[in-house]
């Protein structure tokens, strides 16, 4: 049974989700960063760092990126995947503790900025879902 009186924050559950996700993703950055930095770091590369490609490879497949360009992602995805296996390479913890700082500083900005383009959103939704309903409806006049 739904609850009357929550019907006016229906619009801040998009709020509500960006918030609570970003806030575990940022506090998850923070105790990483203190309490073990480097591991923390290499743990968020290696599992992002395929990222990139895989998407590269399915605008590829899609006709959207030029075999060079394929390439060029695959040579820099290499190099994130060596760097991670090269203890040589290894970030100290003052440099992991800046690489988090950077991370945690972007997915505040981030959460920001998509808080604050929801109300537009969801104002563009819901002129849209009227414009449906007026032509939905006039139609079975």
């Amino acid at each position: 049974m739904a609850l009357p009186f929550l019907a006016p924050l229906a619009p801040l559950i998009p709020v509500f989700k960006v918030l609570a996700l970003g806030s575990l993703k940022f506090v998850g950055l923070g105790i990483g960063a203190a309490v073990a930095p480097v591991l923390t770091a290499n743990f968020l590369v290696g599992m992002s760092a395929g990222t990139p490609l895989k998407y590269a490879k399915f605008r590829h497949e899609q006709g959207l990126l030029s075999p060079e360009d394929l390439e060029v992602i695959k040579q820099a995805n290499q190099l994130v995947q060596d760097s991670l296996n090269d203890s040589s390479q290894h970030l100290d913890r003052a440099q992991a503790r800046g690489f988090l700082k950077e991370i945690m500083i972007g997915t505040a900005t981030g959460m920001k900025e998509t808080v604050v383009s929801i109300p537009a959103k969801m104002a563009a939704f819901t002129q849209r879902i009227i414009e449906f309903s007026k032509r939905t409806l006039g139609s079975k006049k």
